[in-house]
């Protein structure tokens, strides 16, 4: 965070949501999108549509889209193998759906300028139940982001999900392996800072 004549704030990242045990990349792979109600401003879930489009024309099938929290994407009839929408769920039900989740679609539009240096809850998902983000290269840096421990994009977004449900066991090992190392390098480093920030003697204007 860049601030101007002041140190820039100690970051406190919470992102653990319980104990995580290591997954193999699922037969059918699945992947979990965020909705939103706030219009297509942060996510875009007119992709997933797209998606689905592109996999159809490649005779690819084996896979599973599923929407949390937005209620009013209406999935095409010739997709609904694909794609099941489950609107607004407890937090019990969503850790458990990230859980049985392979892949995070983040579907930050890149046209959003102002998501750039921001945060997202997808990103502190992505660290907590160490799953990669399926995400474009525009909003990586702030999260830490690279190839070793996502699935990134420069343009389209359609064959980064053709690359993910293709990917070996041993390479979806591999990245979530090196996600969880950057997953507890935050943690470790959000401890330490929210340490120091509370034996801080506290400074009045």
């Amino acid at each position: 965070m860049d601030c101007f004549d002041r140190e820039p704030p100690w970051i406190v990242n919470s992102h653990y949501f319980g104990a995580v045990s290591p997954r193999q990349k699922s037969q059918v792979t699945e992947f979990i999108a965020l909705g939103t109600t706030g219009g297509t401003t942060r996510r875009n879930l007119n992709l997933i549509e797209k998606i689905c489009e592109y996999l159809s024309g490649k005779n690819i099938t084996h896979y599973k889209i599923k929407i949390v929290g937005d209620n009013t994407f209406t999935v095409p009839s010739r997709y609904t193998d694909n794609i099941q929408t489950l609107g607004f769920i407890g937090y019990s039900e969503l850790y458990d759906e990230f859980e049985k989740s392979d892949f995070i679609l983040a579907l930050i539009d890149p046209a959003s300028i102002e998501y750039t240096n921001m945060a997202s809850s997808s990103y502190l998902l992505s660290y907590g139940f160490v799953r990669p983000l399926v995400i474009h290269r525009k909003f990586c840096t702030v999260g830490n982001f690279t190839e070793e421990n996502s699935v990134i994009y420069d343009e389209a977004i359609c064959p980064a999900v053709e690359k993910a449900i293709n990917m070996s066991h041993d390479e979806y090992e591999t990245m979530t392996r090196n996600l969880g190392s950057l997953s507890r390098e935050i943690y470790e480093t959000s401890l330490n800072n929210l340490k120091h920030a509370l034996d801080a003697e506290l400074k009045m204007n």
